[in-house]
């Protein structure tokens, strides 16, 4: 359920659904109020700073909703609000982190109205740890991502949430390929660079419900909720490739010598799993994908 009274923005042109959605997000404990046009959208998101706008595709016109997504993502003002698009069953857009204009999640026609209340709060969830991360030393200072030990609180509490509904969770954890071998060959300050650029791929790729943290030197951890191990593995493979995406692209080397290479290993364990009861279950089995992955020589995601 939805917490601590949220505010949330509806912008939904349909009379029946903006009825229905007003209903169950009141219920759920949240502020809801709403907006007739892209004018009063905007007005009412940068006034009110509402904590979610829920968007139509098609409100004020067809196809309006993707581009006042992307305005509302690229103004200082409104960022901070997190969008979740409704969309048709034939749209193709993803949910990210909002961070490239895209929303946070999406919604996807028929609406079932118990799922929108779960996905509505997986984003006000994120934001009020994001917030707490702010207000605290929560946050890795090189990376920008969490924490260990944050990492550690929000795992055991999706576990948690996962048992007690039923729901899916996959956990990926992602080892820099030869990090020992790049600060040897380029200094630690380039290493801190590769390390920096290799978390804004991975937070890039991700949605806005999906939690990223540096849980050792050279090693990330990626916290996916409502995820199971089916939708979780081309989720690494997309993450592995954006890693490796950014050989050449950090500069490195002396002229003439070949490319930086930079890779990645990937170990991804999800629940409901036989071996998995709790966050060590879960993460002791991804710790094991990953040494597989390492053992089969890197560059590669193995799930448990």
């Amino acid at each position: 359920m939805i917490q601590e009274r949220p505010s949330v923005l509806l912008a939904v042109t349909d009379l029946v659904e903006r009825t229905q959605l007003e209903a169950e997000i009141s219920r759920a404990g949240a502020l809801v109020f709403g907006a007739d046009n892209a004018a009063d959208l905007l007005r009412l998101t940068n006034e009110r700073r509402p904590s979610l706008v829920l968007l139509a595709e098609e409100f004020a016109g067809a196809g309006s909703g993707f581009s006042l997504c992307r305005h509302l993502k690229a103004d200082p003002k409104t960022r901070a609000s997190g969008v979740v698009l409704i969309a048709g069953r034939e749209s193709r857009l993803q949910p990210t982190s909002g961070t490239d204009g895209a929303p946070d999640e999406v919604l996807i026609r028929p609406l079932h109205l118990a799922e929108v209340a779960v996905r509505l709060s997986s984003v006000l969830r994120l934001q009020r740890y994001a917030a707490e991360a702010a207000a605290g030393s929560k946050l890795d200072t090189l990376t920008g991502t969490f924490n260990h030990s944050y990492l550690l609180d929000r795992l055991r509490h999706e576990v948690l949430r996962a048992e007690r509904y039923g729901r899916s969770l996959a956990l990926v954890l992602l080892d820099v390929d030869g990090m020992g071998s790049i600060n040897d060959r380029e200094g630690a300050t380039f290493g801190d660079l590769v390390l920096r650029e290799v978390a804004r791929a991975l937070t890039s790729r991700l949605r806005g419900v999906d939690l990223v943290a540096r849980s050792g030197p050279d090693d990330f951890s990626v916290v996916l909720p409502e995820t199971s191990l089916l939708v979780a593995r081309p989720i690494a493979e997309r993450l592995r490739a954006a890693v490796e995406s950014l050989s050449g692209a950090v500069g490195g080397g002396e002229a003439g010598e070949r490319p930086l290479r930079i890779t990645a290993s990937l170990g991804v364990a999800g629940l409901p799993h036989p071996d998995a009861k709790d966050a060590v279950d879960l993460l002791r089995c991804a710790r094991t994908a990953l040494g597989r992955a390492r053992e089969a020589g890197g560059n590669k995601s193995i799930l448990y």
